[in-house]
């Protein structure tokens, strides 16, 4: 297995690793705006900025969250010692950081009129990556909780955002935002059922939740691309969405399924 570290604290190569991220991000955020702002006007550069900024604050302050858990799923169960983290962030967890950072130039898009081929390209190297990292962990014995964690937090940040661009360029139908806003709907719903008391299960392994979710990236990078439009894109896009939809709809009544059984078993008669 990797090199790991049982010390309490985040092992100081992780940090630095974390640190040197942020200044990654700060140097694309100063180049992108630059960049925009001399190919447009100071004020599209300026809005530019401000919404990748948002995406990159986000996506670094949820890793720094997770630095923690940069370890082994099952590492430190049945022990009396401290959870063994990996010595080093590792190049998966390097990828994924990558894919959410190029989300975040993706969002500053929103500010830029007639973007052309750039969400295409964006996005489909956002989804082109996530096809590497999990092997890349995998193959290098390096998966994680922080890298399970954030591979699925990127996944719906990055339907969220490409998703919202393709609609606000007319590419995509405005239900089609009904993909984005699954997942957070899903996890909001199960935050408010616990914070209510009620039973949440497990969530029964499923052969085609994951190819359904790609087939909402490809859908969403096609659509993304100036080389077809309505209606052919709002068709694809719809018969795409439906099972993806609906198999969130199935989960959330999978995992609180207990509660409507008792719930009926105890109605009066």
């Amino acid at each position: 297995m990797s090199e790991v570290d049982r010390r309490p604290s985040v092992p100081d190569r992780v940090r630095r690793t974390w640190l040197a991220w942020v200044g990654v991000a700060l140097l694309a955020l100063v180049l992108g705006a630059t960049l925009v702002a001399q190919r447009m006007t100071d004020s599209t550069g300026l809005w530019w900025a401000l919404l990748a900024g948002v995406v990159a604050v986000a996506l670094l302050a949820y890793v720094r969250l997770l630095l923690d858990r940069n370890r082994p799923v099952d590492a430190g169960e049945g022990s009396a010692l401290p959870p063994a983290r990996y010595a080093t962030f590792g190049l998966a967890n390097a990828l994924t950081t990558g894919r959410g950072l190029l989300l975040a130039v993706l969002a500053g898009l929103f500010a830029v009129p007639n973007p052309g081929w750039l969400p295409a390209l964006l996005y489909g190297s956002v989804v082109l990556l996530d096809v590497l990292d999990g092997p890349v962990a995998r193959a290098r014995d390096r998966t994680s909780v922080l890298g399970t964690r954030l591979d699925t937090a990127v996944d719906a940040a990055g339907l969220l955002v490409a998703g919202g661009l393709g609609v606000a360029l007319g590419t995509l139908p405005v239900w089609f935002l009904a993909v984005g806003a699954a997942r957070y709907c899903y996890v909001a719903g199960l935050w408010w059922r616990r914070r209510r008391g009620l039973h949440v299960g497990t969530l029964p392994p499923s052969r085609v939740r994951r190819p359904l979710a790609a087939l909402q990236m490809v859908v969403t990078a096609a659509a993304l691309a100036p080389v077809v439009g309505p209606p052919v894109t709002t068709l694809v896009a719809t018969v795409a969405m439906t099972p993806f939809v609906v198999g969130f709809s199935l989960d959330y009544r999978a995992v609180t399924s207990r509660d409507v059984k008792q719930s009926a078993a105890q109605r009066p008669v």
